[in-house]
């Protein structure tokens, strides 16, 4: 799955675009289907969406939406969640994306996803990883959409 990929950084401090380098282990790229796919659950965590400068639910699809102090707990709940719902599933996925109509037509469908187990297990439990993190030092989660 490559393109519309959603950027989640480990912060030192927030709105990490002033020069600061980003390390390999600090930042996963997660694609857009999943965030779509998850995007419910997402709205219960409280974010900030930096362009509006206003708090909200849910991530700022195509901006930037910093997660911080007790909403990183809630995120990394529901990461867990996931993490523990996908340790069940079988080594190939298919999960039903959104509903998509081409341009005239009636007739549309629900777009599959369909995944490896192994290689989405890495990328959520490296989300994991650098969500507890950003728990454990105090600091924020910075969201790029797409």
């Amino acid at each position: 799955m490559a393109g519309l990929n959603h950027r989640f950084i480990y912060c030192e401090k927030e709105n990490n675009n002033d020069g600061i380098e980003v390390l390999e282990d600090d930042y996963v790229d997660i694609h857009d289907d999943f965030i779509n796919y998850f995007s419910d659950f997402l709205n219960w965590v409280e974010m900030y969406n930096l362009s509006k400068k206003e708090k909200m639910n849910g991530l700022c699809h195509y901006g930037i939406t910093i997660i911080k102090d007790d909403n990183i707990k809630k995120l990394a709940n529901i990461i867990n969640s996931m993490i523990n719902l996908f340790e069940n599933s079988p080594e190939n996925i298919t999960l039903t994306g959104m509903y998509t109509c081409t341009e005239g037509h009636t007739n549309g469908y629900y777009k599959k996803i369909n995944i490896e187990k192994e290689n989405f297990m890495k990328k959520i439990i490296k989300f994991r990883n650098i969500v507890e993190k950003a728990m454990k030092n105090e600091r924020c989660i910075e969201h790029h959409g797409i």
